[in-house]
């Protein structure tokens, strides 16, 4: 990931300098592989919390997927936390857990991927936003099985946190309160 940078948008320059490099793990509990950082959120200037959309691709790492193009059954997704403390001219990823922020429930299995995720992938629009205390993120789709919309069933649902830091503190909402953690299943 490189940055555009400018006093404005209307001047803003191209830089080389890489930002984030995607680590492209081989284990998918790592929640590493291909990585594009997507929601900024500035906490003071030079603490900037950036979430991640990351792509595990098992069809890039030996033995995690008999076929070496790209198939839904190596394939599996999750949003992941980043931090950079320059003003954004680096970002540093954690180790799993701590990166871990939400994904489908499902186990990575070798060439079977989650079998649920080859009918619903997951994906996210997201936006971070303070309101009432509590950063917002809003999360579009996540994983929605048949006419459900609750994040409990990992359906479309907005997920919020009290502390941007901790990545595990993000909790969704079940259609009353905030209260579902999704929880680690590779």
């Amino acid at each position: 990931m490189r940055q555009d940078v400018g006093p404005a948008l209307g001047s803003v320059k191209h830089s080389c300098d890489v930002v984030y490099n995607s680590a492209h793990d081989p284990n998918p509990a790592d929640y590493n592989d291909s990585t594009w950082l997507d929601s900024f959120f500035s906490i003071d200037g030079r603490q900037i919390v950036a979430l991640g959309h990351m792509e595990y691709h098992g069809w890039e790492h030996p033995g995690e997927c008999n076929s070496q193009n790209y198939t839904p059954a190596c394939w599996y997704n999750a949003d992941t936390f980043h931090l950079s403390n320059d003003g954004g001219y680096h970002y540093k990823s954690f180790p799993a857990p701590a990166n871990y922020m939400v994904g489908l429930p499902f186990k990575y299995v070798v060439n079977d991927g989650p079998r649920i995720q080859r009918r619903h992938q997951h994906r996210a629009v997201r936006r971070l936003v303070l309101r009432d205390g509590h950063r917002l993120e809003l999360a579009s789709e996540l994983y929605r099985p048949a006419r459900t919309q609750v994040f409990g069933a990992f359906g479309a649902s907005p997920i919020r946190t009290s502390n941007l830091l901790d990545a595990t503190s993000w909790r969704a909402w079940n259609g009353t309160d905030f209260s579902v953690r999704s929880s680690i299943r590779i």
